[in-house]
């Protein structure tokens, strides 16, 4: 008699801001137990306007790779293209209703293929350098009705390139 079952959850690493570990951590399933959407929150130690800030974190795994860092000997393969679930995010997050402002802010700078950054994992990765910030409020939002904060914008057609300049672009 053969046994056989499917694999519905897998562990969540822990990543660490305010020198903790997330507060939540989620994943989202695609087509197989490898293929995962891992988004983590944190709760900021301040507020702003009396409200909480939540800082996020997301990131889609391709696969996985030999490691000698974990106890099971293997790791997730990150998307080298993090912009892209940054939008995946940006277009989950408001079908809850909860999002009722959106808007991108600089963060850690331009990364090119032919320059790309690495995580702790040693996959490479690009961007345009830009962070979404999200506002979430009691009050429902329809999608059509989401403001847009219009504080930076990304590249147009996502295009990245060492010479552009990254910024509220026309």
């Amino acid at each position: 008699m053969r046994h056989t079952h499917r694999i519905v959850s897998a562990p969540v690493s822990p990543l660490y801001v305010f020198g903790r570990p997330q507060d939540i951590a989620l994943q989202k399933a695609r087509n197989n137990i490898s293929l995962r959407n891992h988004p983590r929150v944190w709760r900021a130690p301040f507020t702003v306007e009396g409200q909480n800030v939540w800082v996020g974190q997301i990131s889609r795994d391709i696969g996985s790779k030999l490691t000698t860092q974990s106890w099971s000997f293997t790791t997730p393969r990150i998307s080298p293209e993090v912009d892209q679930d940054r939008y995946y995010l940006l277009q989950d997050l408001p079908l809850t209703g909860e999002v009722h402002r959106f808007g991108f802010a600089s963060g850690v700078g331009v990364s090119s293929p032919a320059n790309s950054r690495t995580n702790l994992g040693y996959d490479p990765y690009v961007t345009d350098g830009l962070r979404v910030v999200v506002f979430l409020g009691a009050r429902r939002s329809p999608m059509n009705q989401v403001e847009f904060v219009d504080w930076e914008r990304p590249p147009p057609n996502g295009i990245l390139s060492d010479e552009l300049p990254v910024g509220k672009h026309q």
